[in-house]
């Protein structure tokens, strides 16, 4: 009986906990609900949630805000823009045979008599210019002209001739030998000016008339 005492002793407050009735804590928040479930002799209690009207209205404009920012999510690239000048040369305007073409080489007007040693440069057409990609290495050449004979380049009156000389210095150190390609030195690139100048002994007792050639000019970059 003792011992049988004892063992009702130890086991009652383990009675009792079961046994206590199911409620309601106080301290449940609101849309909070509690159960007391038995399970093998085993007892539980169990919370639910049960939200309110204004709680699911807050949860869908919570939700559709974030479709709202995925809808307007933007995504960034890139797009090259570029363009390539490739190096070259032109001549600008309008080339006639009136105006010289590209320019002419004038000695002057002189004596029939005159035996004197005269300096012409390059006078450029002013209708005409000529310009570069800015670095492009600009070379020309010039040919032996329409009466080039002996190795000599020649003004031609029709009846008589006279030859004359082309250098790419203005102190005729230079010569410019027939279609040989001579460097082109420039400063300003939009307004390329061609060194070319020439000289000529004037013989003397020359038949009046007017004296020309017309010389071909290449250039190459």
């Amino acid at each position: 009986m003792a011992a049988t005492s004892r063992s009702n002793s130890m086991h009652a407050p383990l009675a009792r906990r079961v046994s206590r009735p199911a409620s309601i804590p106080t301290f449940l928040p609101c849309n909070w609900s509690s159960d007391l479930v038995t399970i093998a002799g085993v007892t539980a209690m169990y919370l639910r949630y049960r939200p309110d009207a204004c709680t699911i209205r807050r949860l869908c404009a919570a939700l559709c805000a974030c479709v709202v920012v995925s809808a307007h999510a933007a995504e960034t690239s890139i797009l090259r823009v570029w363009a390539s000048i490739t190096p070259g040369c032109q001549i600008n305007g309008v080339i006639s045979p009136e105006a010289g073409k590209l320019g002419t080489l004038d000695f002057g007007r002189h004596p029939a008599i005159a035996t004197d040693s005269l300096v012409t440069g390059f006078a450029a057409n002013a209708a005409v210019t000529l310009s570069c990609t800015p670095g492009v290495a600009l070379s020309m050449s010039l040919d032996g002209g329409s009466h080039f004979a002996n190795g000599e380049r020649n003004l031609d009156s029709g009846s008589h001739r006279i030859p004359y000389q082309l250098y790419r210095d203005a102190g005729l150190s230079q010569a410019v030998p027939v279609n040989q390609s001579v460097a082109v030195v420039y400063d300003n690139p939009n307004d390329i000016r061609l060194p070319i100048y020439a000289a000529l002994q004037l013989p003397g007792l020359s038949p009046p008339g007017t004296y020309q050639d017309v010389l071909t000019v290449t250039l190459s970059w």
